[in-house]
């Protein structure tokens, strides 16, 4: 079973999730997706592979995505 990286978890800590359950989301081609809780708290964490083409235009996707997630709420 894949575990994080240190910097799923390093990240998560920042935002103040300190010992969370991390769950893999499946299906991820260009990246890792975790679901992770703690406490009463939930996020979605996206980790992409290293070595990734096109890393700009990934982020204005996903950026496009969240601000449509957002109007849609």
């Amino acid at each position: 079973m894949p575990t994080p990286s240190k910097k799923v978890v390093s990240a998560l800590k920042k935002v103040g999730f300190e010992a969370p359950k991390l769950q893999r989301i499946p299906e991820g081609r260009n990246s890792s997706v975790w679901k992770a809780q703690s406490g009463d708290q939930f996020c979605v964490v996206k980790e992409y592979f290293d070595g990734a083409k096109e890393k700009g235009s990934r982020l204005r996707a996903e950026c496009r995505f969240l601000e449509y997630l957002n109007k849609i709420k």
